[in-house]
């Protein structure tokens, strides 16, 4: 770790094998990575029918992608679909994993612009992928308390 990036205690969710969201405590340091220059394009496609209203968040499960480990999506801003915009991805449980882990996104989290509907097989958008790789060793978050 550079000068200043100590560990921090900060509370993460994690979901319970009986289904239930809990804060444990971590500690936890910043750390440095690159993007690569070299990405791929997957399509986040909706895998359910849903009415939407305009200002509404929602969630919209769509067909798994597999992020490989070491890797990071960003939304694309110039591909959404015209009544909701993607604004994160997610697994569909409170389960944060490390960008060591491979990952699979199952739902959306999406604005709607106004109100309509979104329908199975729509293309909300696209997530650009990046590799990262670290410029030094990363510190692995270590677990402080649970509750």
């Amino acid at each position: 770790m550079s000068e200043g990036e100590e560990f921090e205690r900060v509370n993460l969710r994690i979901t319970t094998k009986d289904g239930k969201c809990v804060p444990i405590t971590v500690e936890a340091a910043p750390y440095e990575f690159t993007v690569g220059t070299r990405a791929k394009w997957e399509m986040m496609i909706a895998d359910e029918d849903l009415d939407v209203k305009k200002g509404e968040c929602v969630n919209i499960r769509i067909r798994p992608l597999t992020l490989h480990s070491h890797t990071i999506a960003l939304p694309c801003a110039f591909n959404q679909h015209p009544i909701v915009t993607a604004l994160r991805v997610h697994e569909g449980r409170c389960a944060p994993k490390p960008v060591e882990a491979q990952r699979t996104v199952r739902y959306v989290i999406a604005l709607a612009l106004s109100d309509g509907e979104v329908r199975k097989g729509d293309l909300l958008g696209v997530l650009n992928i990046f590799p990262v790789m670290f410029t030094r060793n990363a510190r692995e978050p270590r677990v402080v308390s649970e509750e």
